[in-house]
C-alpha cells in the first residue's frame, strides 16, 4: 500500500502517509485499551523509523465501563455504532437523544443506503466480493500447505532412499575390498567408479 504509491520514474518524497485501520469483533491483545497503534520502531532503543505508516486495531468486544475511562469519547461513539449487529439494536441506538453530530449523519447515511436498494446492493455485492476474496486466499493458502507437504514428503522419500541406496553400495564396495576382492571385480558388481572405490 505504501509502495505502491510510486510510479515509474517517481521519487520517494512523492509517497503520502498510510494509515491502516482494523475493527475486529474480537480480543487481540492483553492491553486493557480498545484502540492501539502500530508503528515501525527500533526494536532495543524504540525509535521511531517514520511517521509515514500507522496500523490501528479497534477492538470492539473491549467496549465496556472500563474502557469508557482511558478512551476518548468520540472513539466510544464510533465504536458503538459499529458493534450494532441487528437491526433492532439499531432502532434503540438511533432513538437517543444523546447521540453526537458525527454519529446523527453515519445514521443518515446508512439509512440512505438501507432504503436504496441499488445502493444496498451495491454495499452487500462488495461484501460478498470481500469474503470470497477472503475465501480464495485461504483456500490457496491451505492448497499451497498441502501441496507444500505431500512435495516435501515425496521429495523427502526420494532422497531419504536414494541416500539410503548410495550408503548401502558404499558398503558393500568397502566390504568387498576389506576382503581382498579386486577394484574391477568391485566396480562390476555395485557400478560405482574406480576412484571411488579406490579412496574407500
Amino acid at each position: 500500500m505504501y509502495s505502491g504509491q510510486l510510479k515509474k520514474s517517481e521519487t520517494y518524497d512523492k509517497l503520502k502517509k498510510c494509515v491502516i485501520i482494523n475493527i475486529v469483533y474480537f480480543e487481540l491483545f492483553k492491553m486493557p485499551r480498545m484502540h492501539t497503534k502500530f508503528q515501525l520502531l527500533e526494536t532495543k532503543e524504540h525509535e521511531l523509523l517514520t511517521d509515514q505508516i500507522e496500523i490501528h486495531f479497534l477492538e470492539l468486544s473491549k467496549l465496556n465501563a472500563y474502557n469508557r475511562t482511558i478512551e476518548n469519547e468520540v472513539l466510544i461513539d464510533w465504536a458503538e455504532f459499529l458493534s450494532l449487529r441487528k437491526e433492532e439494536d439499531f432502532m434503540q441506538f438511533k432513538d437517543r437523544t444523546d447521540l453526537p453530530e458525527h454519529l446523527l449523519k453515519a445514521i443518515e447515511k446508512y439509512e440512505t443506503i438501507k432504503d436504496d436498494p441499488e445502493l444496498y446492493y451495491e454495499a452487500l455485492n462488495l461484501q460478498m466480493g470481500i469474503m470470497d476474496q477472503i475465501q480464495r486466499l485461504d483456500d490457496a493458502t491451505n492448497f499451497g500447505l498441502k501441496q507444500g507437504l505431500e512435495q516435501g514428503l515425496e521429495q523427502g522419500l526420494e532422497q531419504g532412499l536414494e541416500m539410503g541406496i548410495k550408503e548401502g553400495v558404499h558398503k558393500v564396495a568397502k566390504n568387498m575390498k576389506e576382503q581382498g576382492l579386486d577394484d574391477q571385480l568391485i566396480q562390476k558388481v555395485t557400478g560405482l567408479d574406480l576412484e571411488t572405490i579406490k579412496n574407500l
